[in-house]
């Protein structure tokens, strides 16, 4: 599981860093409402065959053998809109919650030990003169 949740992480931390990068005050809870507003490019049916063909009907994680009713194809990176075989794999609704609720947790940690001190907290280092010390 944490293969596929590291997969998710960088793919949506690198999407988080590049909205962040156009508006500065982009914040996590906005980037989660984002990504669930994407597009899902709906899957063909020949498709979702492949794919479960190249996993033997089974969930990438825990292994439990495809169910039409508790399945689903995951998006490896997270953007639904990219819905091309090598970036689909089969999971379970249980394994996929699990996957995705830990790439969230790993982002918002990433966000919560980067973000840059309140303004006025401190002084910049770079733009502040050392004091005079005139003896």
């Amino acid at each position: 599981m944490k293969i596929y949740a590291n997969k998710l992480y960088k793919a949506k931390l690198s999407r988080f860093k590049n909205k962040k990068q156009k508006d500065s005050i982009y914040s996590f809870n906005t980037f989660l409402i984002d990504e669930r507003s994407i597009k899902k490019v709906k899957t063909e049916i020949e498709q979702e065959k492949k794919v479960r063909d190249i996993y033997s009907d089974k969930c990438v994680v825990c292994n439990r053998i495809w169910d039409n009713d508790d399945f689903k194809l995951h998006h490896l990176n997270g953007d639904r809109s990219q819905s091309i075989t090598h970036n689909l794999v089969p999971m379970c609704n249980r394994c996929r919650r699990r996957v995705n609720k830990e790439a969230n947790a790993m982002l918002k940690e990433y966000i919560n030990t980067h973000k840059p001190p309140p303004s006025g907290f401190g002084f910049n280092i770079k733009t502040t003169k050392p004091p005079n010390f005139e003896y």
